[in-house]
């Protein structure tokens, strides 16, 4: 009789233990998802840019067409993320772009400059501006276009991105910093 209420106890225990196992695999994989493929991953946009909120945003599939359309072809970024800023009459729009490497990013400055000083871009010769940041100087570029002065640089917190922000308030300086510590 033993056997048989043992045998019972196992049978029913079975289902409760593949119960078990499933819901470990599912916090595990639910995990893995959010954390190393970032598939819960918040908006790489900050909420506020200065004084100026974020009113809207981009990323993904949908960043990348953008950007790659502002130059009429594929630029080889891997990612892509654009944010536009207001307050007021004030406005700020950031693309953010990631290329393969630190090299990528390098690359993609080297074109953007050689083909804005070409001219027939509707944009100003670039400048470059050395902005002071502590110990070392950040190299940014300067150029006059459409919607107010353009300012584009190699992100300091990750070197694979390139950025660019289009600034249209009183107060470019202050922005641009905001920017380069941000971005």
């Amino acid at each position: 009789m033993s056997k048989d209420i043992n045998s019972g106890k196992k049978k029913k225990s079975i289902p409760f233990q593949l119960l078990i196992v499933v819901m470990l695999l599912a916090v595990v994989g639910g995990s893995f998802g959010l954390n190393v493929l970032g598939l819960g991953k918040q908006h790489s946009a900050p909420k506020q840019l200065g004084n100026l909120k974020l009113v809207s945003s981009v990323e993904g599939e949908q960043a990348l067409t953008e950007v790659n359309s502002l130059h009429a072809a594929d630029i080889g970024l891997t990612s892509a993320f654009v944010a536009r800023y207001a307050l007021g009459q004030e406005q700020v729009t950031v693309w953010v772009g990631t290329a393969e490497s630190r090299a990528g990013a390098l690359s993609l400055m080297d074109r953007m400059l050689a083909g804005i000083s070409k001219g027939d871009t509707g944009f100003s010769k670039p400048v470059k501006l050395v902005i002071p940041d502590g110990y070392h100087n950040h190299e940014v570029y300067q150029v006059q276009g459409p919607g107010g002065n353009q300012f584009f640089y190699i992100s300091k917190q990750a070197k694979e991105k390139v950025v660019w922000v289009t600034v249209e308030t009183d107060d470019d300086t202050s922005i641009l910093g905001q920017a380069i510590k941000t971005f």
